[in-house]
């Protein structure tokens, strides 16, 4: 299991995980996250970084469809690496399809994740750990999250594991489910105040995420 870095907004984050070989980066491009990079400073670190094995996320809630199509036009142009596009909200499948990119999109209850899950651009799914903890309070848990992971598998897609902050149930379902990676946000923990990184506190919970998929 690969451990993904979420919320990366500043070129002096960027360069501290690529020091500790972070491969897969997703920038947080919903205007509303305290998380936000704005355009113009994602394509400079895009711009310098030339590492073709690097992947590039761009992550979107609920946007037009011109402005996922320009910032994503602009990234490919600028990177060497492989970009792909991330979807939370209640963006439909057809939505989603429209840029003609591979996308992930992060599973919710109150969308059509069957149609969604058939996507031939649909590249990984995410899970939540908070809302896979809520999932398994029913009976028919592991039974449901069996069908989607199997569904997945057979069709070669990805499935992931995003920790919430504050939630610890991800140490509890690694031992029983494949995940392709766990996806650690960036927060407010890893601050000195807002906006401002500190790589210890970021280099410490990166260290703790990691020992866990050893288990």
């Amino acid at each position: 299991m690969d451990l993904w870095l979420s919320g990366v907004y500043d070129q002096s984050t960027f360069n501290f995980l690529r020091t500790n070989e972070v491969e897969t980066y997703i920038f947080d491009l919903r205007p509303t996250s305290l998380n936000f990079i704005q355009e113009y400073k994602l394509l400079e670190i895009l711009e310098k970084e030339q590492k073709s094995s690097l992947q590039f996320q761009l992550l979107f809630e609920n946007e037009k469809d011109f402005v996922i199509d320009k910032i994503l036009s602009d990234a490919k142009q600028k990177s060497a690496g492989d970009i792909f596009l991330e979807f939370t909200g209640n963006q439909s499948r057809e939505q989603m399809e429209a840029h003609r990119t591979k996308f992930y999109w992060h599973f919710n209850t109150y969308s059509p994740y069957e149609e969604i899950i058939n996507s031939p651009y649909l590249k990984g799914i995410i899970f939540h750990t908070k809302d896979l903890m809520e999932l398994a309070k029913h009976n028919d848990f592991h039974q449901f999250f069996h069908q989607i992971v199997t569904s997945m598998e057979s069709s070669k897609k990805s499935v992931h594991l995003f920790a919430d902050e504050g939630c610890d149930f991800f140490k509890s379902i690694i031992d029983f489910y494949h995940f392709k990676s766990l996806i650690l946000p960036i927060t407010s923990k890893f601050e000195n105040s807002y906006r401002d990184i500190n790589v210890n506190l970021l280099a410490e919970g990166m260290a703790i995420a990691s020992k866990s998929l050893e288990f």
